[in-house]
């Protein structure tokens, strides 16, 4: 199933027709997902498998989440430095995850802020963004020490992309290739696919 990235304005405030349009997303994302309906009140630690040996560095390296203008955070609901602490809680909590290893990455953090602010629950957002990081096999996607455009599964989703788009919209592909962009679709695509394409939407 898509799942629908509607812009999220705030938690409390939006008209009516958006919080319809916010209900209908989150249900979408929870049943493609599978969430739970509800969550237990408990503490985010106890879904993660490992205890991080420098939490207090990551902590440090995220630490701009809690600044006041984060220009990626591009939601309403991010001016509160109340809901950019649950991110941060979310974002610590991957990480903590035995086998994952994503570290500090934009397009991660983009991942997390979307999942956050449409399911609205810290335990929803991390239970998503690790459904999809295993569905999709994000992991492989991230490599340090690695551009982005030089990472061999990125180079080989971005071919797959190209492909379909030469199939179903030639037009566009024909645009890259008039101008000789060809290199600069594979870049944006190797920027974008991190984030299950969320960079791309108008959020």
């Amino acid at each position: 199933s898509r799942l629908p990235l509607l812009p999220v304005n705030s938690f409390s405030f939006l008209p009516m027709n958006a919080m319809k349009a916010m209900e209908v997303s989150r249900t979408v994302w929870s049943n493609a997902l599978e969430l739970p309906q509800t969550t237990a009140d408990t503490n985010l630690d106890s879904y993660a498998m490992n205890a991080l040996d420098d939490e207090d560095n990551v902590r440090r390296q995220l630490s701009f989440i809690l600044d006041d203008k984060v220009p990626q955070l591009q939601w309403r609901c991010y001016q509160s430095k109340l809901h950019r602490g649950k991110l941060l809680e979310v974002l610590i909590s991957i990480m903590k995850c035995e086998g994952v290893n994503v570290g500090a990455k934009p397009a991660v953090i983009q991942l997390c802020a979307s999942a956050l602010a449409i399911l609205q629950s810290e335990h929803l957002a991390f239970q998503a963004a690790m459904t999809l990081y295993s569905r999709f096999k994000l992991g492989q996607y991230f490599c340090e020490g690695q551009a982005s455009s030089r990472n061999p599964r990125l180079q080989y989703d971005s071919k797959l992309v190209w492909d379909r788009l030469q199939f179903c919209q030639p037009c566009i592909a024909d645009a890259f290739s008039r101008h000789a962009c060809e290199d600069l679709f594979f870049n944006l695509m190797a920027a974008w696919l991190p984030t299950l394409l969320i960079c791309i939407m108008d959020l």
